[in-house]
């Protein structure tokens, strides 16, 4: 999956099936030819567990509120070990605390090396402390830079040639932009 990870706002999961099968969907351990279910849910438990979320691994994803599936989303992508991750409105669905794990994530990821990329209601990402900058080529973005063309609104960076022209500061209304976190 040459390390790249893309979140979508709307969702891909099999709700018949588990936390643990979603997550390892085309990558399950085997033993002697079968599914080991167990090591399957050891494994995500392990992952959710270094992300902060709380989650059964046995779960059918249809039990589970649209935040958690998104949480299970996120542990999919950081279990493919991606080096760049792709959010498309990753708090659209989430609660504040489930936000919170988010920002932490997202931290520990760059921590690690990570290229994150992500659609978002700026408003709620500066609160998240993150360095972010606004732009239709994400390409231009550095994290903790303010590229030439660029200014500081408000304590995140803002371009006037962004995605956001509208009167809530986007082209939608909707406080969205492309930011590189």
């Amino acid at each position: 999956a040459a390390g790249v990870a893309i979140i979508h706002q709307e969702l891909q999961y099999v709700a018949e099936l588990t936390v643990a099968e979603n997550v390892l969907l085309g990558r399950l351990p085997t033993r002697f030819g079968l599914v080991d279910h167990k090591a399957a849910r050891k494994m995500v438990a392990e992952q959710l567990a270094n992300i902060g979320v709380e989650l059964d691994p046995a779960a059918r994803l249809s039990d589970l509120s649209i935040a958690q599936r998104q949480m299970v989303e996120i542990c999919k992508a950081v279990m493919q070990d991606a080096k760049v991750i792709a959010f498309d409105e990753p708090t659209s669905s989430l609660s504040h605390r489930e936000t919170e794990i988010l920002f932490k994530l997202v931290k520990r990821l760059r921590a690690a090396g990570a290229i994150v990329l992500a659609k978002v209601n700026m408003s709620e990402f500066a609160s998240g402390g993150g360095s972010v900058g606004g732009a239709k080529d994400p390409a231009v973005l550095k994290a903790g830079t303010v590229p030439d063309g660029y200014s500081s609104m408000g304590g995140q960076t803002h371009n006037p040639h962004a995605l956001d022209h509208g009167p809530s500061g986007s082209s939608g209304g909707t406080g969205a932009s492309i930011a590189a976190v």
